[in-house]
């Protein structure tokens, strides 16, 4: 069994490039106590390292060999049970992004809507969008669509848009239709229109 928890902790290292003994522990949904002897004899071992990271209480854990830590030009949408997502306390601590899933909130004190995805855009997490596909009509309905604060409202649209673009055609939808609600829409709806 500790093989096992030893592999898990390797895997969900790989996985997560940086964190603490609880962000792998969560991965695989062991106990914060099992993650923590393992990863600290994967230390031992000299299989990984332990790191200290700017503004976390909790010791962290990386590979060995870090391959960069230029930014990124990474960009995709994240569901709400996306890995980097589903643990709230994460993703505060390394995005300084509140996330709260609202798909059981009654409608009218939703904040963003019923299933809302983060927008990745490069290392950060920029927007919020509610979508909805509706299949029977061959549309991908962007319900809303919020930027977060400080961030390029027509960098973001400009990118978020051919991210949808990409996940309608892999729906097998025809057409991108934004709806009213959020600060977003407008530069969204913008470049939807300059793409028709």
């Amino acid at each position: 069994m500790e093989d096992a928890h030893r592999e898990m902790m390797c895997l969900a290292l790989g996985a997560h490039g940086i964190g603490t003994a609880e962000d792998f522990a969560d991965y695989y949904h062991l106990k914060n106590v099992q993650a923590r002897t393992r990863l600290g004899e994967l230390v031992d071992e000299g299989i990984i390292q332990q790191v200290d990271v700017e503004g976390w209480d909790d010791i962290a854990y990386a590979p060995l060999d870090i391959p960069s830590v230029a930014p990124t030009d990474s960009r995709a949408l994240l569901t709400p049970f996306d890995p980097l997502v589903w643990t709230r306390e994460r993703i505060k601590r390394l995005f300084d992004f509140i996330y709260r899933i609202e798909i059981y909130v009654p409608e009218k004190k939703r904040q963003y809507g019923y299933y809302v995805y983060t927008f990745l855009l490069g290392d950060e997490l920029v927007a919020r969008v509610d979508l909805k596909a509706e299949r029977d009509k061959g549309v991908l309905r962007v319900k809303g669509a919020f930027v977060e604060a400080g961030q390029d409202e027509d960098h973001v649209a400009d990118n978020l848009a051919e991210e949808l673009r990409l996940l309608a055609d892999w729906l097998g939808l025809d057409r991108i239709v934004a709806g009213r609600k959020g600060n977003l829409i407008p530069a969204l709806r913008s470049v939807l229109k300059s793409r028709i």
